[in-house]
């Protein structure tokens, strides 16, 4: 009997830890959290990356001959499209429109700065700005908005919460998950301008560079095609501040 005790024990906790190993399986809804995986755990936001380092000169992640210096390339530029905010919290949904612009320091940089502004189709609206970096090491897109000191990440490799970013349609979007709180931000974004870049006087410009498309005849796509959709029951349609 004692035995027994001790096998079932044994297993017990065997399976407890799979059920935090899955990024993607996580649901407020369901009564387990999605930040579970994100919140205070392995996906903060790195200072000294972004202030020391951030700039490709080879090597990290690479898939498909694909590199972080070409996501922050496809990156860069002016983005609009819906938001889902959802509060960890309350586990409320607020909906609006977003208009992010995406900023890369120099043309060899996989961090950088950007504006977000809010609205909500009724003539609210707000201004945000962030920093941002990709994670030479798995491709992951972090974001750190300047005012709040709010961190998310997009997360590379989760299949279904994590985000895809296609330079051939022109989208970008998926699970902005909260590192430093527990919200959950899903956006659906559609290309306006392609290739800020920051310029010496620190000011934004536009500027079409030859892509890796047009060069090599390969698709720069970057994330999963496999991203679900937010449940959005009970939406409300108001700005939120983050």
């Amino acid at each position: 009997m004692n035995k027994m005790k001790k096998y079932v024990v044994l297993l017990a906790i065997a399976i407890v830890p799979l059920a935090f190993a899955s990024c993607d399986d996580a649901d407020w809804y369901d009564g387990d959290p999605w930040w579970y995986s994100y919140y205070g755990g392995g996906y903060s936001w790195d200072n000294n990356y972004y202030n020391n380092g951030g700039y490709y000169n080879g090597g990290g992640y690479e898939n498909n001959g694909l590199t972080t210096l070409d996501e922050a390339q496809v990156l860069a530029g002016e983005w609009d499209g819906k938001v889902d905010y959802t509060n960890g919290i309350t586990g409320e949904v607020s909906q609006f429109y977003a208009n992010m612009t995406f900023v890369q320091n120099n043309s060899t940089a996989i961090k950088g700065t950007g504006t977000e502004r809010d609205y909500d189709g009724n003539g609210n609206s707000q201004i945000l700005r962030f920093s941002w970096y990709i994670d030479i090491n798995n491709g992951d897109i972090h974001i750190r908005y300047t005012d709040s000191k709010n961190e998310f990440v997009m997360d590379y490799g989760s299949t279904n919460r994590g985000f895809w970013l296609n330079e051939a349609s022109g989208t970008f979007g998926g699970y902005m998950m909260g590192t430093n709180n527990r919200d959950m931000v899903y956006i659906d974004l559609t290309r306006v301008t392609a290739g800020a870049k920051a310029t010496r006087a620190g000011v934004a410009s536009d500027s079409t560079a030859t892509t890796m498309t047009a060069t090599t005849g390969k698709e720069r796509f970057f994330g999963s095609r496999n991203v679900v959709k937010p449940r959005t029951s009970d939406t409300k349609h108001q700005l939120v501040k983050h």
